[in-house]
Order: structure tokens, then C-alpha cells, then sequence
């Protein structure tokens, strides 16, 4: 999956997106309740099976602008993130260092996106 995050901020550039929709959480997984829970007498704790859905492919915080591969001629800067319950919205600027050249793009990410909706 790493290796697409430059290809997809590419397709973002080359396409000018100004929105991005994120549906999958970057990992997704449950709580296994039924191995602790055959054990007598020994406290009890569930175990968190996740799997990796996909790269993180924005930048963690406003100070530190996401550079997609070392060999990348763009760079994201996050401009601000917002939290609400259900998803989070970025404002994100992508930057082509050579020309100076950016776009703002918005990033949709939803926070309870779930297989059952998607169908």
C-alpha cells in the first residue's frame, strides 16, 4: 500500500481534486473476547485483532508538511483539521516544490465508515 501513496497524490495533482472521501478506517479490527475468556481465574483481557486497510497519506499535524516519497515533487501541508463525531475534515494544501504551484484539496474522512453501510 506504501508504495501508491506518491501515485495517488499524482492523480490528485494531475486531476485537481478538490475532494478527497476517505471510507475505511486506516485500521479496522475487533475485540476477541472468547481466548481470555476460557482461562479461570486470571483477569481478564481482550485481545485487539487489526488489520491494516491503508496508508496514512496526509500529514499528522499542522507543522509538519507530508512529503509522499523521497523522490516526490509535491508536498501536502495540512492548513486545519476539524472533529466531529462521526468524520474529521481537513483542509490540505498539495504544493509542487519545483513550480510553487499548489491546489487546496478537502479531505472526508469518516470516522464511524463501516462494511455494513457500504454495501
Amino acid at each position: 500500500m506504501d508504495n501508491s501513496v506518491d501515485d495517488f497524490w499524482r492523480m490528485i495533482w494531475e486531476q485537481k481534486s478538490p475532494t478527497i472521501v476517505m471510507l475505511t478506517k486506516v485500521f479496522e479490527g475487533k475485540v476477541n473476547r472468547h481466548i481470555s475468556m476460557c482461562i479461570v481465574n486470571v483477569k481478564y483481557t481482550p485481545i485487539i485483532m487489526l488489520q491494516k486497510k491503508c496508508e496514512e497519506y496526509w500529514p499528522r499535524s499542522l507543522s509538519e508538511p507530508f512529503v509522499p516519497s523521497p523522490k516526490s515533487s509535491l508536498v501536502v501541508e495540512l492548513k486545519s483539521s476539524s472533529q466531529f463525531p462521526e468524520f474529521v475534515v481537513r483542509n490540505m494544501f498539495l504544493k509542487q516544490v519545483s513550480t510553487l504551484i499548489y491546489i487546496t484539496s478537502n479531505k472526508y474522512f469518516y470516522i464511524a465508515a463501516n462494511k455494513e453501510y457500504l454495501r
